[in-house]
């Protein structure tokens, strides 16, 4: 959570796991993403249920967009033919791909 939301739609997206586990190798302690995992569970409630990435009980309310703009698809499409792997869901340990 940097801020940066307020120019990215007011989208919630965590880190890849890649970073936080390599700020613990370069002597982060306590900044790999097994040991960050449980704040950002901690922290969230996610409109969709809970799973092993997510949670419900949370103060920060996660959810979908509700109405995503048309040019929205054909960027997706666009990415997906350049193969970019499709995502559901980039607030897993492996964000990399495009999606709405």
């Amino acid at each position: 959570m940097g801020g940066s939301s307020a120019i990215n739609a007011m989208l919630y997206t965590r880190g890849h796991q890649l970073d936080y586990d390599e700020w613990a190798y370069l002597g982060c302690e306590g900044r790999a993403w097994d040991d960050v995992l449980p704040h950002f569970l901690k922290s969230e409630s996610i409109e969709h249920g809970a799973d092993a990435h997510h949670a419900t009980s949370g103060a920060l309310l996660v959810s979908d967009q509700k109405s995503p703009r048309p040019i929205t698809e054909a960027i997706v499409q666009a990415g997906e033919a350049m193969r970019l792997r499709p995502r559901d869901d980039f607030n897993q340990s492996d964000n990399q791909g495009i999606g709405k």
